[in-house]
């Protein structure tokens, strides 16, 4: 079932209750959040001494633009015949340059590590806006639904 979509929230708005998200909508937060926050809660986490800053927009975007790869990844590496459902929250340094340098997981149900290793590598070759004064850091969920088993065609 699909989650409402909500507008991304800056440092610099006004603190409101927390609203549903659909899985890999950025935001931006003043403070890092426990990486233990339910999918629906992505955020950009600002490095020790933020830098920069980029639209949440701008982000979705280019996540949104990468999602069958991110998909590909899930269906292809799995060791599981279909593929177990979870979430992946992903932590990812975007340079001055707009290219991504660092990746790591920073929780995962899908305990796969073929999994996480090639979303990693899929990461690593995203490009995206060059971000105002600096890095800017990002942590996004991924969600995974089950795949259902591929059905004999029937005659």
């Amino acid at each position: 079932m699909a989650r409402p979509k909500t507008a991304p929230r800056l440092a610099s708005d006004p603190p409101s209750a927390p609203s549903p998200t659909l899985a890999s909508t950025p935001t931006r937060e003043a403070t890092p959040r426990s990486t233990s926050a339910p999918a629906s809660q992505p955020q950009v986490v600002p490095p020790l001494l933020p830098t920069g800053s980029l639209d949440p927009a701008q982000i979705q975007a280019v996540i949104k633009a990468h999602a069958p790869q991110v998909q590909r990844c899930h269906v292809e590496k799995s060791t599981r015949r279909p593929p177990r459902k979870g979430t992946m929250q992903v932590r990812l340094v975007i340079d001055a340059q707009g290219m991504v340098g660092d990746v790591r997981v920073e929780d995962s149900t899908l305990k796969e590590p073929a999994v996480e290793r090639c979303i990693i590598a899929e990461i690593k070759r995203w490009v995206f806006a060059k971000p105002r004064g600096g890095e800017v850091v990002v942590q996004t969920p991924f969600s995974f639904g089950a795949i259902p088993r591929a059905q004999p065609a029937q005659r």
